[in-house]
């Protein structure tokens, strides 16, 4: 696919957001398994929230599958308490982990290995995983090809595009054009840069590296 045939430019996209802000180095964790803890304490909450959430989890257990699983629900639950719903995100991380290691029989780097498995959707599989948790961790921790579409995301591509797109179109127009999993991790870091810098609530779009093919922009402008 063209960057003309694609209505949502995600090359064009990843070019100007790199001149502008360089590489993104996103997503900030030490280890696959830590990838995965931090995509599914991340949802509601602030980042900021979660650092603080790992680091306790790093204090009371080694960052391993066994250990975390190991470690008594109280405890668990009392390391996640920064984080929003901390009993509920308790029950979808060990249910996260116990399908990942097959209840104890393997690892996370093996899980990725077995090509029989269809990672995503055993992902999705996992009661409380959704789509944007599951492509984050097919994406950072399994370097799989996979974009998680996010709420940054969509409101970069509201705007550019002029109108509402469909996840399941900005994911399979995105992975399209950017098939190398380095490319995806860094479009994803970057707009979420790009949303903090100029694409907030209300648009800062003096200087935006988009500006010039942004519908919303235009329309503002002749509005």
């Amino acid at each position: 696919m063209s960057e003309q045939e694609a209505s949502w430019p995600a090359q064009w996209i990843l070019t100007r957001l790199r001149d502008a802000y360089g590489t993104s180095q996103w997503w900030p964790a030490d280890s696959p398994l830590e990838v995965l803890v931090g995509a599914v304490l991340t949802q509601s909450v602030r980042w900021q929230n979660v650092r603080t959430a790992i680091a306790r989890l790093k204090a009371a257990a080694p960052m391993t599958e066994s250990a975390l699983m190991a470690l008594p629900r109280a405890d668990l639950t009392a390391c996640l308490k920064p984080t929003r719903f901390p009993n509920q995100k308790a029950r979808r991380l060990l249910g996260l982990l116990e399908m990942i290691t097959d209840q104890g029989r393997r690892t996370l780097a093996q899980f990725f290995a077995t090509a029989e498995i269809d990672h995503r959707q055993a992902l999705l599989a996992v009661n409380g995983v959704g789509a944007e948790t599951a492509d984050a961790i097919l994406l950072y921790a399994g370097q799989r090809q996979a974009f998680p579409i996010d709420a940054y995301t969509r409101r970069i591509a509201a705007r550019v595009l002029g109108k509402d797109v469909t996840d399941h179109d900005l994911r399979s127009q995105t992975l399209a054009q950017l098939p190398e999993v380095e490319a995806l991790a860094d479009l994803h870091g970057l707009l979420v840069i790009h949303a903090q810098r100029h694409c907030l609530s209300r648009p800062h779009c003096l200087a935006c590296p988009l500006a010039d093919r942004c519908h919303g922009r235009q329309q503002e402008a002749t509005a």
